[in-house]
């Protein structure tokens, strides 16, 4: 997946302001603070600067986690006009949801004044810049008061304390008017924050629509987590101020969709990457019975072929069980 050359050149043009070294230093801070084990309402990002930084080292990456899950909506179908971005950072959700859905309105809220100026920046001459509001807001203090179609928290509850998590969860769900999606990193820490939002937005009369094929009791071990992943193609600046020289990165991330009205579900998905070996491949599943690893074998040729198609992650059609 490659970030939409208005968002490359958007991010090119921002990032001029400021010398190399100062992004590549502003960058490796910026990693080093989000891979702490405990941020819960600490400030992240206060300078523009280090704003800038993060656009251009973190925000493709979290522009392809969100990009695959809309995508996952728009399949599903449903008319989305208006997008809430919660914590909003430079854009990254906002971006990607007009990536994908034709979109009327979207709101931006994110509370670090620094990120909000960055965010404008990269959509102001874009046609994104027409249609987005930008507006200061705090998820762990203050009630969302602009309902949308589509209210996406990419990346923020893992940045909010127990109790004001579980407020938030409420807080997104009532200002949902179609579908709620959330993304969080996919670690074992990102993966049990969705399973929290998952049971409570279940109580609420949520229906789930992705990625479980069920509303049951999450069927996974104790040790092990609901995590996916998507490719994402590197630009050199972007390669530079990694320090690496794949041309891509791998982020992974653990979701969850739910909905106003039911929605059909998957029969199952795969969880891990499939394994192929000399005339079968193997998979596995979560499906409503639980999980199941699956071998299909060549000699079944249908579901052979539909298993060949599918990656970590897919859905899978009652064929292949």
């Amino acid at each position: 997946m490659e970030l939409p050359p208005e968002l490359q050149t958007a991010i090119l043009t921002v990032t001029q302001d400021y010398c190399h070294e100062e992004l590549v230093k502003e960058a490796v801070t910026i990693s080093r603070r989000y891979r702490s084990d405990d941020r819960s309402g600490q400030r992240l990002l206060t300078r523009e600067s280090e704003a800038a930084a993060y656009a251009a080292a973190r925000m493709p990456a979290t522009f392809g986690a969100i990009n695959t899950v809309l995508q996952d909506i728009a399949d599903r179908g449903g008319d989305i006009k208006t997008v809430t971005d919660i914590g909003a950072g430079t854009g990254a959700a906002a971006w990607a949801a007009d990536h994908v859905f034709n979109l009327d309105k979207i709101t931006c809220l994110e509370r670090e004044a620094c990120m909000r100026v960055i965010g404008k920046r990269l959509m102001s001459g874009a046609e994104i810049g027409r249609k987005t509001v930008w507006l200061p807001f705090n998820l762990a203090t203050e009630e969302i008061s602009i309902p949308a179609d589509l209210v996406i928290a990419g990346y923020i509850l893992n940045e909010l304390s127990p109790k004001a998590r579980q407020r938030a969860i409420a807080n997104l769900w009532h200002s949902t008017e179609e579908t709620l999606a959330i993304i969080e990193p996919g670690t074992p820490a990102g993966y049990r924050n969705i399973l929290s939002a998952r049971e409570e937005l279940i109580a609420m009369g949520g229906h789930i629509w992705a990625p479980c094929p069920h509303e049951k009791a999450c069927p996974l071990t104790e040790n092990d987590w609901c995590h996916f992943a998507c490719r994402v193609a590197r630009t050199k600046q972007h390669r530079l101020l990694k320090g690496g020289s794949a041309p891509y990165e791998d982020e992974k991330f653990s979701f969850l969709i739910v909905g106003r009205r039911p929605a059909k579900k998957t029969d199952a998905r795969v969880l891990r990457h499939p394994i192929t070996r000399q005339g079968r491949i193997d998979l596995r599943l979560c499906t409503p019975e639980g999980i199941e690893n699956k071998t299909v074998s060549k000699r079944d040729k249908v579901a052979f072929q539909a298993a060949k198609k599918a990656g970590w992650g897919s859905q899978i059609k009652q064929s292949i069980r």
